[in-house]
């Protein structure tokens, strides 16, 4: 039969329980999380208000814009940050294991792409 012929496809599997590394899935969840709250003006304001409290469409005051100051560069920049961060961590464990396997550059140029 043709199947037998056929060489299965064998492709990257994902890491078992026992290869993950529960600190930075941690780290993960926390940077989604930053994330979420980067990104909760988007859903009720216009996109000039995240660089500008002036431009919210609701009344504020001297609070409002210090809390804009606040969620604008420890939550937007920090989270950005570690989100970028936990990224190329990843892509390193990702290597790493690829080349541990016999694989090279390819799988993650694929992986990307």
């Amino acid at each position: 039969m043709i199947e037998d012929r056929i060489a299965p496809c064998v492709g990257p599997t994902p890491a078992t329980g026992q290869e993950r590394l529960a600190s930075l899935d941690f780290m993960r969840g926390i940077a989604v999380m930053g994330i979420l709250a980067a990104n909760i003006i988007a859903f009720g304001q216009p996109q000039i208000a995240y660089l500008w409290p002036g431009g919210f469409m609701t009344e504020h005051g001297p609070l409002s814009d210090w809390l804009w100051v606040v969620q604008f560069t420890v939550i937007d920049g920090k989270m950005r940050g570690l989100f970028t961060l936990l990224f190329g961590a990843g892509m390193i464990l990702f290597l790493d294991r690829a080349r541990a396997r016999g694989k090279g550059r390819w799988l993650q140029a694929r992986r990307l792409g």
